[in-house]
């Protein structure tokens, strides 16, 4: 009997020291979780900050980038009216007159009956020599299409090498990182100056 008394309280003193063991190890823990280490702060600290400092490059980088993407479709925008000013300018040149009024072609009918009077200006001898000068006929200025802002511009130089080589709108944009839609403005504008300076030439032989 005093055996088995003697083992229940082994048992009891094992339990109540593995119970004060566990309750020591909970305030052990409860202590490291409210303890910070100072090195871990300014550890945590720096990698915000680079974090930050990262972050606020890409976006600077990120408006460098809108504000070339923009200035590129402004300097396009500016070709295109400059080109549409002259278009409408030959427009203007190639147009028929209105016609006349009936006053004016009465007064233009009257004017004809009268008899002319006066040398004729068509052609000019001068007396001394006996040569006959020939009037010069009025000629108009002409657009010799030697304003190429586009071919002059080195940012455009890759696209038009691509685009002469057969390389397609898709690679292209993939080769310059810019969008197919401003790509395809910037080549049409060139091929609509070539068209323009091909019926130039061909009206001057013509």
């Amino acid at each position: 009997m005093q055996q088995w008394i003697g083992v229940a309280a082994l048992i009891i003193a094992l339990f109540a020291l593995l119970a004060m063991l566990l309750r020591t190890r909970r305030r052990i823990a409860d202590l490291g979780s409210t303890y910070h280490d100072p090195d871990e702060d300014r550890t945590q600290t720096h990698t915000v900050r680079r974090e930050l400092e990262q972050l606020l490059i890409d976006i600077e980088a990120m408006c460098r980038d809108i504000t070339a993407r923009l200035d590129t479709k402004i300097h396009v925008l500016n070709e295109l009216l400059i080109e549409a000013d002259d278009k409408i300018n030959e427009l203007e040149k190639v147009e028929p007159k209105s016609p006349p009024d009936a006053k004016t072609s009465e007064k233009s009918t009257s004017e004809r009956k009268k008899p002319q009077a006066g040398p004729d200006v068509s052609s000019v001898v001068i007396p001394d020599s006996g040569e006959q000068v020939e009037p010069e006929p009025a000629t108009e200025a002409k657009q010799d299409g030697t304003d190429k802002p586009l071919e002059d511009d080195p940012r455009f130089e890759k696209i038009f090498k691509l685009a002469d080589s057969g390389t397609d709108l898709v690679s292209i944009a993939r080769e310059t990182g810019m969008p197919k839609g401003e790509i395809k403005l910037i080549l049409g504008l060139r091929n609509r100056k070539k068209e323009t300076r091909e019926q130039g030439n061909k009206g001057t032989r013509e």
